[in-house]
């Protein structure tokens, strides 16, 4: 059954190549492309895993969540959400315009990314330093997400704003790439490389990851209006590779304490929810007494803060599995939670919504990409990282349906209404912007 959901996986990638016009970057393509990687690396260890003995409805689970994308992403493509247009020919001109901000908002950004990075590496060595192993960055990852131990909420609200400068900066670069100097390039991604550094030294690289992949979205939908060649293909593929190299690599500095070798360390981070996924579904444990408790975590806890609703404050983690001795993690899918929240109707209604809201959004951007869209990019750029993370964890509802998120959005956009100009209105341009 392992080997037959690997060929359905890979069927299901041709088929959204096929139902969606040859596009590698719509919803489908993508998650189809993330089930794709993690059944490569659990097979790395199809004999320890004892992957052999994989379950039917397991199968069946996977392959029907991809239909639904596939078949909800062929649907939207045929909605049209062009808005009208006088002038197609200068709104076309403007698509890919350069992005001009001044340069002190540049050095400025990055100095307050500085004091950023400053408080958080006061902050985690204050935490981490309360626990009895001298991997102060270990223990702090472990206080903040088990024990409920946070920063103060000053450092918290500063990052939240510094992840927004950010995503702002990382848009611009990528934006201004082919028509901006060295120095210029320099004082964009500043701000970003800052922020991953922040990230590492509080022990996460969650936000690194989500910047990785709004990158890509902001190259793919800024630059590539075209169906893509092969070369950019295998040049995007060997973009993964190194990164997932780089993962590894930052793993020690993030205090990690994993010794295994990088296919080990891959294989279990990125193959294991295939694994996990297999003896959920074979064992799925007690039911919640909370209505959507795994689902609808991040609106729940926003309804215990409130008194809304009259329950304890719970942990999003999900339980540890362990096979033959060994521990393959807490992580599964996209689909576990509304499978355990809601049973297989809920799964079919979440999963329909999800595809439905990211091939919707898609579309729109697509469909309307002679105007000048820069913030509704930069948003739908900020939230693709649950698809190409969908094999992994639902953080669509996780982290896009939170009010965390809906105030990341509110920050970026007064941030990028701040400091973006629509043009450049003075004259001497090299020494006043970027």
């Amino acid at each position: 059954m392992f080997f037959l959901l690997g060929i359905l996986i890979f069927m299901s990638i041709f088929e959204s190549y096929l139902f969606t016009g040859k596009d590698i970057f719509s919803p489908s393509f993508l998650v189809s492309a993330s089930f794709a990687v993690s059944w490569l690396f659990s097979s790395y260890n199809y004999t320890l895993w004892g992957l052999s003995d994989f379950g039917i409805l397991t199968v069946l689970y996977i392959f029907f969540g991809l239909q639904i994308f596939i078949l909800v992403d062929s649907f939207a493509k045929n909605i049209r959400l062009r808005k009208q247009s006088r002038s197609l020919k200068l709104e076309s001109q403007q698509h890919r315009a350069k992005v001009y901000i001044n340069k002190w908002a540049a050095i400025f950004s990055s100095a307050y990314q500085l004091i950023v990075l400053i408080l958080t590496r006061r902050q985690v060595q204050a935490i981490g330093s309360l626990g009895d192993t001298d991997n102060f960055l270990y223990n702090y990852r472990i206080v903040t997400s088990f024990e409920n131990l946070q920063t103060s909420r000053l450092v918290s609200f500063l990052s939240e704003i510094s992840l927004a400068v950010a995503f702002v900066f990382l848009y611009i670069f990528i934006r201004n790439f082919q028509t901006s100097k060295i120095y210029e390039k320099i004082l964009l991604i500043l701000p970003v490389l800052i922020l991953c550094l922040t990230n590492i030294s509080s022990g996460s690289r969650f936000n690194i990851i989500k910047l990785f992949t709004a990158g890509f979205a902001y190259y793919m939908l800024i630059f590539v209006r075209k169906k893509v060649k092969f070369s950019f293909v295998a040049k995007s593929a060997l973009l993964v590779v190194v990164f997932f190299g780089l993962f590894y690599l930052i793993r020690t500095f993030s205090g990690r304490l994993d010794e295994s070798s990088a296919i080990e360390y891959l294989s279990s981070y990125l193959g294991g929810p295939i694994k996990l996924f297999d003896l959920y579904i074979r064992d799925r444990g007690v039911s919640h007494s909370i209505f959507g408790e795994e689902t609808f975590y991040s609106i729940n806890t926003l309804l215990i803060k409130l008194g809304i609703l009259n329950t304890p404050m719970y942990s999003p983690h999900l339980e540890f599995r362990y096979f033959n001795g060994i521990n393959l993690g807490n992580i599964y899918n996209g689909f576990r939670r509304s499978i355990q929240d809601f049973g297989p109707l809920g799964y079919f209604l979440v999963t329909s919504f999800t595809s439905l809201f990211y091939s919707i959004f898609y579309q729109y951007i697509k469909q309307n990409r002679d105007k000048n869209q820069i913030f509704s990019i930069m948003i739908y750029g900020a939230m693709t990282y649950p698809l190409f993370l969908y094999s992994i964890n639902d953080y669509f509802s996780q982290g896009i349906i939170s009010v965390n998120f809906v105030q990341f959005i509110f920050y970026m956009l007064i941030f990028s209404k701040l400091v973006i100009r629509k043009d450049d209105n003075e004259s001497n341009w090299e020494s006043e912007h970027v």
